[in-house]
């Protein structure tokens, strides 16, 4: 593991763009969220309910894109944003079907834990560290950590999105103990650079960049893992579009 992670730093000093795709797609949500929130007495329900998976897509939706310029830099050493827009173009609406899947699960995972815990569900009202361990055991985290290497499996294998999301959980349940040991890194390793963000004046900025820079390193490390472990699953590749 210590390897895979050494190589995740290099190959992100060495092409920091892998942070682009991130940056771009949180702009987006920023502008589409102060959009609904401006215009929400205007805006029919029909439109919300359109808007809402929007947001939660674009995010992971970033990080599919991000995976397959990941993919060329462990490749060839090199990626740019060309690349990221082909592989957006190559794999559209598989990316859309598994960041739906994404956002629908983990969003889903993340109510419920949140009404456990503002409700008192937990033993002190949810206070600390029961907050922080619900956090860590709910949905959204394990299906984050289940479908971990979907969006590898879609850019670097070609499968379809389901079939994609399906190789991704058997994969975690056949390497399980690497899979979480990567898994619990990555989720340290956010923790810690986005306490950056509290700085005052400048933490916001400094919090945008940390996370764009994550998602850049967590992509190659991911798509790392995923290409050692596949090696030992064959995987047999779907070439046809969802």
């Amino acid at each position: 593991m210590g390897e895979t992670l050494k190589e995740g730093i290099r190959v992100l000093r060495e092409n920091l763009v892998l942070g682009v795709p991130g940056l771009i797609a949180y702009a987006i949500s920023v502008a589409i969220s102060a959009l609904v929130i401006v215009s929400s007495a205007f805006l029919s329900f029909g439109v919300m309910m359109f808007l809402i998976p929007v947001l939660g897509c674009l995010p992971f939706l970033a990080v599919g894109v991000t995976m397959g310029m990941a993919n060329e830099a462990l490749d060839t050493g090199r990626t740019s944003l060309q690349s990221g827009r082909q592989v957006a173009s190559a794999y559209l609406w598989r990316l859309i079907i598994v960041s739906l899947v994404f956002s629908v699960v983990v969003g889903y995972g993340a109510a419920v834990v949140m009404l456990f815990i503002v409700s008192g569900g937990a033993p002190h009202g949810g206070e600390p560290p029961w907050s922080i361990l619900g956090l860590f055991l709910s949905p959204a985290f394990v299906a984050l950590f289940f479908l971990m290497y979907s969006f590898p499996a879609v850019v670097a294998r070609e499968l379809g999105a389901f079939q994609a999301v399906w190789t991704s959980i058997k994969l975690v349940f056949r390497h399980f103990l690497k899979s979480l040991s990567i898994f619990s890194v990555l989720g340290i390793t956010y923790i810690i650079m986005m306490i950056f963000s509290i700085i005052p004046i400048i933490g916001l900025a400094v919090g945008i960049a940390m996370n764009s820079l994550f998602v850049g390193f967590s992509s190659i490390v991911i798509m790392k893992t995923f290409m050692t472990l596949q090696t030992k699953v064959p995987l047999n590749p779907i070439k046809e579009a969802d």
